[in-house]
């Protein structure tokens, strides 16, 4: 409720800078929002719909046995290479992780698959990275970054004390 609340607060205020510094740029702008938001609405809609699916498919004792909070370290690591390679962007990634952070998936261990889905993504780098930057910068990124989602996550554990 809070998360809805701020973003209309940013939204109005966007607004009213728009129609501050240019008002006459307002119409495009209310324009384009009713344009894209049927179709915003529309793939949210599907996404909760699949999530709540995806809830009633998978197991709740596979959940937890493979990323519970008693999984600790190996479950984080399980969930960071799900996480490389959730599909699609935050209105698919989101409500699969909240699906399973129901279905008894531990808080650190989400932690680290959203930032694995977030820094790795596997779709975004057969999709976008290697056709638009190469191949070779494509695999220096993932050398680098590879282990952060996993650092994240332990992060996170010790911030919430549960015993890796």
């Amino acid at each position: 409720m809070i998360g809805t609340l701020v973003l209309w607060a940013i939204a109005g205020i966007l607004a009213v800078i728009l129609l501050v510094r240019a008002p006459h740029r307002a119409k495009d702008a209310a324009r384009l929002t009713l344009k894209q938001a049927p179709l915003i609405l529309v793939i949210v809609t599907l996404a909760i719909v699949g999530a709540g699916f995806i809830a009633e498919i998978i197991p709740t004792a596979l959940v937890a046995s493979a990323v519970g909070h008693e999984t600790g370290f190996a479950g984080i690591v399980v969930a960071a290479l799900v996480g490389c390679v959730l599909p699609g962007g935050p209105m698919i990634a989101f409500p699969i992780v909240i699906t399973l952070a129901r279905a008894g998936a531990g808080e650190a261990q989400m932690v680290a698959m959203i930032s694995a889905w977030a820094v790795i993504a596997v779709h975004r780098l057969i999709a976008w990275e290697v056709p638009l930057l190469g191949l070779p910068f494509a695999i220096r990124r993932i050398l680098v970054s590879a282990a952060f989602p996993v650092l994240i996550g332990v992060t996170a554990a010790g911030l919430l004390a549960i015993p890796l």
